[in-house]
């Protein structure tokens, strides 16, 4: 029960779920009811993962009234997209034709900030739009649609459907459905016994091989804003003979300040073997300041890596995360072979793949595909 506590307070709920939640909690009868989880139904769609793609597929089944569950590892939803006082250790940057965004912005209320003339960033943070979709995702009774700390571990087939073993803070928990929509980035499908197996991923394992593993280190500093008045908005620092670069991003913020956003691709393996990404030591940090004060002459002193974990994102001054660039296109047969089946997110999406955009709009086509 520590678990249920943990989520009621984790930010979900106002003053008044967590009133009525005080009035009926000491129910035993209605304490197994919203959370008894042998109440799922082979109706209902089962969300894999919690990043911007599964939350806003999520999103749109909550709006047309449609049975789901979304089960995310970590103790926070979100995925890659992380902020912390208006800069972002994720997603940050975005295009003004990232049509499927934009009206989502405009549906939540929330401001952008144009860089140029083709890019713009939210105010205060990426973040913001996560924390929306949050709270429409889960509703007054968050419980009922979503799962904190459930990592996939299996998945089998079974006579009417999908049967998926989750490790949870309360055990191991076994989950029969129709309909799985599987929103896991390709570094984790090796880690859940039997995906790769399935009839429905036989496409995977030669297709993980075509991948191109990438990490991007992140640093951010504020400074005065006339200290980087001579920045560009959008700009990247060379280095290496002009090989590389460090994309810079400058942003205002409050109190006549302006935060910068480094960031560098580092190229990474994939053992063809196990399937896993095989990480090279990441730069170190005060070679990389090293080189953007050479670079900018802004004077800048290194930030330690205080997380570099998917799973526990806080307090983070620089972060370490993967992508992947796709010399083969996702494949397309994929999507229509297996409907009830469906593999989706930045890395599926025909166009603007990599990006916030591509997640919003494989939502949509797994949505369409459902309802």
């Amino acid at each position: 029960m520590s678990s249920r506590r943990d989520f009621l307070k984790s930010g979900f709920f106002g003053v008044g779920g967590l009133g009525l939640l005080a009035g009926l909690t000491s129910c035993s009868t209605f304490d197994d009811l919203i959370f008894d989880d042998r109440q799922f139904s082979d109706d209902q769609i089962l969300i894999i993962g919690g990043g911007i793609s599964g939350l806003h597929l999520a999103y749109k089944l909550r709006q047309s009234k449609t049975d789901y569950k979304i089960f995310e590892g970590s103790s926070i939803l979100g995925g890659r997209i992380r902020s912390s006082e208006g800069l972002d250790f994720g997603a940050s940057l975005f295009q003004q034709s990232d049509l499927v965004l934009v009206k989502l912005l405009k549906e939540f209320n929330l401001p952008l900030a144009s860089t140029s003339s083709t890019h713009f960033y939210l105010p205060g943070g990426a973040e913001r739009l996560i924390d929306t979709l949050k709270n429409r995702v889960g509703g007054l009774m968050p419980y009922r649609n979503v799962r904190l700390k459930w990592r996939m571990i299996e998945i089998r087939k079974y006579s009417r459907g999908y049967e998926i073993v989750f490790s949870t803070p309360e055990g191991f928990r076994t989950i029969r459905a129709n309909k799985v929509a599987l929103t896991l980035p390709p570094s984790q499908w090796s880690r859940v016994n039997g995906l790769l197996n399935m009839p429905e991923m036989a496409w995977a394992p030669e297709w993980l091989k075509t991948l191109q593993p990438e990490s991007i280190l992140k640093m951010h500093y504020t400074l005065p804003a006339l200290t980087t008045a001579s920045l560009n908005k959008k700009s990247k620092v060379y280095f290496d003979d002009d090989k590389d670069s460090i994309n810079v991003l400058a942003k205002n913020l409050k109190n006549n300040l302006t935060g910068l956003e480094f960031e560098i691709a580092l190229r990474q393996k994939m053992n063809l073997q196990t399937l896993q990404i095989e990480s090279d030591p990441a730069m170190d940090a005060e070679k990389l300041i090293s080189l953007i004060n050479e670079k900018t002459k802004l004077g800048l002193s290194a930030k330690k890596l205080t997380a570099d974990s998917f799973y526990n994102w806080s307090n983070v001054d620089l972060i370490q995360s993967a992508y992947f660039k796709n010399s083969v296109p996702f494949p397309e047969s994929v999507k229509k072979e297996h409907p009830f089946f469906q593999v989706f997110g930045d890395f599926s999406a025909s166009s603007k793949t990599h990006t916030v955009e591509g997640s919003l709009q494989e939502a949509e086509r797994v949505f369409s595909n459902y309802v």
